[in-house]
């Protein structure tokens, strides 16, 4: 009878310590926009520079994954927070006003290669990477939209609708 109790107090503990999805706060989200930043930056930097080489070519795809992965853990911890306090919400929108231009900018240069993606024969994966991006963006748009204040939040769906459009302009030139 000990064992029965002692096993189901044992249970009971662990499934309450072993939350899905933990909290997350306002600083774990900045430091994730924080690293999409630099990220994108890295990203726009290995696309530039681009020549045509395979080597160059590998380095963009390394910069791509780690954005995609930068996305993937901002997008969890988002979702994971609950709505920000005023000073938090502007904060966390001040950094998207900044990620906004960096975005456009990496897209505007992905566009710009789009000739030598083409003669390369990685336009097509280029365009599934730049498609996949725009789905993560997106999503976590929506997801800082929802947590945001209403002023914030009207402010993050302009800054995405700027980036929508240079996400259709690089989607449509690689198609």
């Amino acid at each position: 009878m000990i064992a029965k109790s002692l096993v189901a107090a044992l249970l009971a503990v662990s499934l309450a310590s072993a939350s899905p999805i933990a909290r997350r706060d306002a600083a774990t989200v900045l430091s994730d926009l924080e690293t999409v930043l630099s990220d994108t930056e890295a990203l726009e930097s290995s696309v530039s520079s681009w020549t045509g080489s395979l080597l160059a070519g590998l380095e963009i795809l390394v910069e791509y994954d780690d954005l995609k992965s930068a996305l993937d853990t901002a997008i969890t911890d988002a979702a994971a927070t609950s709505t920000l306090s005023d000073a938090d919400s502007s904060s966390i929108t001040s950094e998207i006003e900044t990620l906004g231009p960096v975005i456009i900018a990496t897209l505007d240069a992905i566009t710009d290669k789009e000739s030598d993606a083409a003669d390369d024969g990685v336009a097509s994966d280029l365009l599934s990477s730049i498609e996949t991006l725009q789905t993560k963006t997106s999503t976590l748009a929506a997801d800082l939209e929802a947590i945001a204040t209403t002023t914030d939040a009207e402010t993050i769906a302009s800054v995405l609708s700027s980036v929508d459009a240079a996400f259709s302009s690089a989607i449509a030139a690689y198609s």
